[in-house]
């Protein structure tokens, strides 16, 4: 009985204990709604809980992270949207000033309404959000454009994680949307100089008719004599007397360099074909579009997207055939003979005929031969053609190239000849380079009118005025100027005639001594004057005669028909009436014999009264400057130790200039205008297409140069680097780009040869004879614990260069090393320099100026601690003008086209362009006309074409994001709720389960209560 009680109460004490707990736990989850509380309570359910709360945790965060991105994003397509409308705006705008019916005073106005839109442009630049600045990259504490237009911020993309794995770009930064390429762009460049009939506007001269002069444009059906000119009416349909000089950059960046001989019936659509064929056009495929515009300008246009290469510079002259049918006569089988040097009747006589010279054509019985030799004994020229004469001849006619020596080949050696005709630019700039001389040219239809070559352009590029510092002109070295030639008395200068430079000298001051030399008894003869940047030059000759009928006081229209004198009026003639010391200036000859002058008449002239005309005529005083290192010009530089010779010091004609000009001065600052870009097909280390990427410092040259290495051809590649330094000291530098090894002899001091690939040649011309130092050209960046400062063959030639491996940093080193006079030194007396003295030149060069690439890919010199650099630099291609080697590979500064379309983008730059040409009025580009590189209003309504349509790419990008950004922030929520559903259904409790369980338990848990109650009650009675 016991044992039976016992076991009784140890079962009912388990079951209540286990229902007690039951309710428990069913009470428990009804008041806390979740299955468990504790992982123990059941390990698949805490378990599944945890992973869904991480993931809503996540799904929250990434909600998050995409709605502040898409505020962001928004933001940025807000702030896009009025930029495009801004754009919409000022193209409106632009579209009014493109009217020629605008006044200057509309003109500023809109251009004032302009600058205000840029001025808003700027604002929504720099549009910043919550303290960020929505278009500065990650650097969002940074103001993304600077007052200048310059972007200030980064590259670097904003990203917003959304998941494993998974981040969304949010923002557009600056680099790509104010300096981003538009890959869809093809690039279109123009030349600047608008080309004018010449037939048309010169009637009188080319048709020999007297008909008043057209300004009409140039069109390509235009036969090359309108547009070259000519100093007669004869049409030669037979000789190729017209010489085109193209250079220019195909799309792959392969440079070319060509000549083109034209006829004068050959037309402007036949030298277009020739111009794309230069480019490698051919009948079944187009690389270019070549055309010309309605102003006379020819334009290319590159017809494969995406490339920054194209470039075009073009420069011509013509021959002209002087006294066909001149009789010299010669005898078959003979390459030699004589013909009579031709003068004019005039005391003393002036020769017509320029001197024959080695390569003049010579057409004997319409054959062409080439003059290999001249032997002048006027009045007779003995010539030695190329070749035999087959036949008997009895006349010969020369055709002399005038303008242009071809000689030279436009490398900087002009012989300009008063009597011919000019060089023809196409392109001008602000950019020039310098020359050894200047001479007179002789404009092709006013023989009155003569130019010394050159064109004043300050450093600075402004054109020069007469007050101008001749310093701020002409190259840092030169000392003086040697006058030669023939004064106003027909007698060549007698030497010593020069002219020092000073510092406070000006072009006024240089006027006054042209004058003083050649005009030597202040007779008043000689005219020196300066316009556009061009000195002018001429000879006054004076006719006294008598008016036969009398002109009225007040007028200013004089009938030259009553004067018993006949001549033929031009503009800038002077009249003095007797009894009137007044002069009039002939104003407008174009209604001869009724001319207009500058003024009335101060009185009355009589019949009688005796007049005299002042012209410019019959000029026979001939000028031509040189250039001197030295003071004290020529006698000075003979008697120097070492003997000096003529410098290149002078300006020449810009517009002949291509890609030998100088670099432009910005006060400390020497800038290359020429973008260093990667050539097609250049892949980086990682296999990735850089091409069309600007140069960075580790970009080798020969990614940048149109060739696979440098050498290939069997010449060596050099560039030439001259100028100045810092103390304006001239050098002279040859840097050599090969990549076999060479032996180097280093000199003054005497150095050990070493073996050497790519080296540099610095000439030192201040001792006597001239010394060549030739330097290796190590890599700078290469550490190596067993450098240990000694020359080693084995060591250093790690580091020694080849061409195709030399960096844009080495070359920026080379750069500043010679400007700043600090060459490497042989310090440890190994009678080598090693690659630890080379570093040491690098690193204390930089302690004076640093020269590095800018965001632009340009080479940029910068001297410190002064205000204004003495310095100047050219750096060319060696063989850059000479025509009959390779085209340049390479070019830093050029007088090229201007750009109207380009894929890469300079935001706030092209939107500056544009409105400066609005402000200057400039309908079309002009390159005659002061800012010679502004574009002019119609190519700016294409730049700012281009500008939208980048715009409007990048605002897509910022749209799609913002849809990106949207549909991730709702396909989150939805997930949100999803997996909330789905953590509810692992651990929330089913409350009527749970009722019914608790309501079952409750019972169950009563019945044993009432059970256990009525067995308690039972005792031994209810058994008896």
């Amino acid at each position: 009985m016991r044992a039976t009680l016992s076991g009784y109460y140890r079962n009912l004490q388990f079951d209540q204990t286990k229902t007690a707990k039951e309710l428990f736990d069913v009470t428990k989850q009804i008041s806390s709604g979740q299955k468990i509380q504790y992982a123990h309570e059941d390990t698949s359910t805490f378990i599944g809980t945890m992973r869904l709360d991480n993931e809503v945790t996540t799904l929250t965060q990434v909600k998050q992270n995409a709605q502040k991105a898409l505020q962001f994003s928004t933001n940025t397509d807000t702030t896009m949207n009025e930029m495009t409308k801004l754009l919409d705006v000022m193209k409106t705008k632009l579209i009014a000033a493109a009217s020629e019916s605008n006044s200057p005073g509309s003109l500023k106005a809109i251009a004032a309404e302009l600058r205000a839109l840029e001025n808003n442009m700027f604002q929504l630049a720099n549009t910043s959000i919550d303290g960020k600045y929505l278009f500065s990259g990650s650097a969002t504490t940074t103001k993304a454009i600077d007052e200048n237009g310059v972007y200030q911020g980064n590259a670097e993309d904003m990203k917003a994680m959304l998941g494993s794995g998974i981040n969304q770009k949010f923002n557009v930064n600056g680099a790509d949307l104010f300096l981003g390429d538009e890959n869809a762009t093809r690039r279109k460049i123009s030349t600047n100089i608008p080309q004018l009939n010449q037939r048309l506007l010169h009637s009188d001269i080319m048709n020999g008719v007297d008909m008043p002069a057209r300004n009409e444009y140039i069109k390509g059906s235009d036969a090359l004599r309108d547009l070259m000119g000519d100093s007669d009416s004869e049409v030669d349909d037979i000789n190729t007397k017209h010489n085109f000089y193209i250079r220019g950059t195909g799309h792959d960046g392969t440079s070319f360099k060509s000549i083109i001989r034209l006829k004068d019936t050959d037309t402007v659509d036949s030298l277009m074909k020739k111009i794309g064929e230069a480019y490698g056009n051919t009948p079944g495929n187009s690389i270019v579009n070549v055309t010309i515009n309605n102003h006379g300008q020819f334009e290319i246009e590159d017809k494969i997207n995406g490339s920054s290469k194209l470039d075009f510079h073009m420069t011509a002259s013509s021959s002209i055939a002087y006294e066909p049918g001149i009789l010299a006569t010669g005898i078959g089988g003979t390459s030699e003979f004589t013909f009579p040097t031709i003068f004019d009747t005039s005391t003393p006589p002036v020769r017509i005929a320029p001197p024959l010279k080695t390569d003049d054509q010579i057409y004997i019985n319409g054959e062409v031969f080439t003059v290999a030799s001249v032997v002048d004994n006027n009045p007779l020229e003995t010539v030695t053609v190329n070749e035999v004469i087959t036949n008997s001849f009895t006349d010969v006619q020369v055709l002399k190239t005038t303008g242009l020596d071809v000689n030279d080949d436009l490398a900087g050696n002009y012989e300009f000849n008063r009597h011919g005709v000019p060089i023809k630019d196409f392109s001008n700039s602000n950019y020039t380079q310098y020359t050894q001389a200047m001479n007179l040219e002789q404009d092709m239809f006013n023989q009155n009118k003569f130019t010394l070559s050159g064109d004043f352009i300050t450093k600075e590029g402004a054109i020069a005025g007469q007050y101008t510092l001749l310093t701020d002109v002409f190259a840092s070295e030169l000392k003086s100027i040697e006058f030669t030639g023939v004064d106003t008395d027909g007698a060549a200068l007698v030497a010593p005639s020069f002219f020092d430079i000073t510092a406070n000298k000006t072009v006024n001051d240089l006027l006054k001594e042209i004058y003083a030399a050649f005009d030597p008894n202040d007779s008043g003869v000689l005219s020196v004057g300066f316009s556009d940047g061009k000195i002018q030059i001429g000879k006054r000759d004076t006719f006294d005669f008598t008016a036969t009928q009398p002109a009225l006081l007040g007028t200013d229209i004089v009938n030259l028909a009553q004067f018993n004198q006949n001549y033929t009026p031009i503009n800038g003639d002077k009249i003095y009436f007797e009894g009137d010391p007044k002069p009039y200036t002939i104003l407008d000859a174009s209604g001869f014999p009724q001319v207009q002058l500058s003024e009335n008449l101060n009185q009355s002239v009589a019949s009688n009264a005796k007049v005299t005309l002042s012209t410019f005529r019959n000029n026979d005083v001939d000028i031509q400057l040189e250039a001197y290192g030295i003071t004290g010009g020529a006698a000075a530089a003979a008697i120097a130790v070492p003997p000096l010779g003529v410098i290149k010091g002078l300006p020449s004609d810009s517009g002949v200039t291509y890609d030998e000009a100088r670099f432009m001065q910005d006060n400390n600052k020497l800038i290359g205008d020429v973008s260093q870009i990667v050539k097609h097909g250049v892949t980086d280390s990682d296999g990735n297409d850089i091409s069309n990427q600007f140069a960075v410092d580790k970009t080798k040259l020969v990614d940048v140069a149109g060739i696979n290495s440098f050498g290939l051809s069997g010449a060596e590649n050099t560039l030439s680097f001259t100028g100045a330094n810092i103390d304006g000291k001239p050098f002279e530098v040859t840097i050599n780009l090969k990549n076999d090894e060479t032996t180097v002899t280093q000199s003054n001091p005497p150095l050990t040869d070493f073996q050497a690939k790519a080296y540099f040649s610095v000439t030192d011309s201040s001792v006597n004879p001239p010394v060549t130092t030739e330097y290796p050209i190590f890599d700078a960046n290469f550490t190596d614990n067993n450098i240990n400062g000694q020359f080693d063959s084995g060591i250093d030639a790690e580091v020694l260069t080849a061409g195709d491996k030399m960096t844009y940093k080495q070359l920026n080193d080379i750069i500043n090393m010679i400007v700043t006079k600090q060459l490497p030194q042989d310090a440890d007396a190994t009678n080598a320099i090693d690659f630890n003295e080379y570093v040491t030149a690098i690193k204390t060069s930089q302690n004076y100026a640093s020269t590095s690439l800018d965001e632009k890919g340009r080479i940029v010199f910068e001297q410190k601690n002064v205000a204004s650099t003495q310095a100047s630099i050219t750096l060319a291609d060696t063989n850059a003008s000479d025509f009959s080697a390779p085209a340049s590979v390479l070019s830093f500064n050029t007088n090229n086209t201007v750009t109207v379309s380009d894929p890469k983008t300079d935001f706030f730059a092209q939107l500056n362009a544009v409105i400066s040409s609005v402000e200057a009025g400039r309908i079309r580009a002009d390159g005659t006309q002061d800012d010679p590189r502004n574009i002019g209003i119609q190519n700016s309504l294409t730049v700012l074409d281009d500008l939208s349509e980048h715009m409007f790419s990048q605002h897509a990008i910022a749209g799609t994001q913002s849809q990106t950004l949207q549909r991730t922030t709702d396909r989150t929520d939805m997930l949100i709720i999803t997996t909330q559903t789905l953590r509810s259904e692992t651990i929330d409790v089913d409350f009527a389960q749970a009722s019914l369980e608790l309501k079952q338990l409750e019972l169950n848990y009563q019945a044993m209560l009432s059970t256990v109650s009525r067995i308690s009650q039972l005792s031994l009675i209810n058994y008896l």
